[in-house]
């Protein structure tokens, strides 16, 4: 399957399931991930358009209020795709990199949170190290990628 494919499957899924499950109208999840119009939003969000996608910050911020996570596995499997492979495209290393730095600001803010009282619960010491744990992974998943191509062959300097 192409990524692209994966990536409006999992968009349009994340999109439907949300909206029967909060009843959210279109129009209210477009403005909240930053987009003006229904119009707009609706033909990013069908999967035969071939013109117009979703920015990666679109999708981001649909992956925040959704709390669906399917988004960000498809760009970790495109990753995980360009690893297998012997050289990585820039945009597989760019979409690494958009991926790390949401998860960043998530580790940050799940962490500061925790903290914020002085006190740190059970739960939210969990739900730190997951989050710790997620970025640690897709660090591991760069790491991988920059290994990869100067494997495959890209130029590196001392």
């Amino acid at each position: 399957m192409k990524p692209e494919t994966a990536l409006a499957i999992a968009t349009v899924n994340t999109v439907e399931s949300y909206q029967a499950k909060t009843g959210i109208s279109t129009l209210k999840l477009a403005n909240a991930i930053g987009i003006r119009t229904k119009q707009v939003f609706l033909n990013k969000l069908c999967i035969t358009n071939t013109d117009n996608h979703f920015l990666p910050k679109h999708l981001f911020a649909l992956q925040k209020i959704t709390g669906d996570k399917s988004i960000g596995d498809v760009f970790a499997w495109v990753s995980a795709q360009s690893v297998a492979g012997n050289e990585p495209s820039e945009e597989d290393v760019a979409d690494l990199l958009l991926t790390l730095s949401v998860n960043s600001g998530e580790v940050i803010k799940v962490v500061r949170d925790a903290i914020a009282d002085g006190e740190v619960t059970q739960v939210e010491y969990k739900e730190s190290l997951k989050a710790i744990s997620r970025e640690m992974q897709g660090l591991q998943k760069l790491e991988a990628l920059l290994v990869n191509a100067v494997g495959a062959g890209a130029r590196r300097v001392a």
